[in-house]
């Protein structure tokens, strides 16, 4: 009797072993996407754009700074300047895409740019925290990119960068 008791004990500290074992992984991929996906600019990228382009980033953390660009944002994300602003974009937003969802928060947008300084179409849509839009003809106007896809590789030194 006394072998078949400590084989039972044996196999209780192997099962709670492995649950050990699933519970600690399960935590350790739980937490890891949450600071996986946060992109800074400047930072892990030197741009807005770049940050927006890069699938792993879930959330695009601005600095408070002004950033001279326009942006297309075309699938879900959180931008976010720092608590109490700081962060300006001097530029057009553009979000667009059906069922893009981003989330902004704490930040300026400044467009001198013809139409909407924040646009949002084809079925996107923007939650904002702390967002103030400013249009004025008196600002400048960043050109966006006339390609997002990566499309406008080789040589493009014949394309026009303006916008009508």
């Amino acid at each position: 009797m006394k072998p078949h008791y400590a084989r039972a004990r044996r196999v209780t500290w192997s099962v709670h072993g492995v649950a050990t074992a699933v519970v600690a992984t399960i935590l350790t991929f739980a937490a890891a996407p949450a600071s996986a996906g946060i992109c800074t600019t400047p930072g892990s990228h030197a741009g807005i754009q770049a940050a927006i382009d890069d699938p792993s980033c879930s959330e695009v953390q601005l600095s408070a700074q002004t950033y001279l660009e326009s942006i297309v944002i075309g699938r879900s994300l959180a931008l976010t300047g720092p608590t109490g602003g700081g962060a300006v974009i001097r530029g057009l937003v553009q979000v667009q895409g059906a069922g893009t969802a981003v989330v902004a928060s704490d930040l300026r947008v400044e467009s001198g740019c013809p139409g909407e300084a924040m646009d949002v179409s084809s079925g996107a849509r923007l939650d904002g925290l702390n967002v103030e839009v400013v249009r004025a003809n008196t600002l400048p106007c960043p050109p966006a990119a006339l390609l997002s896809d990566s499309f406008e590789t080789g040589d493009t030194t014949a394309w026009s960068s303006a916008i009508e």
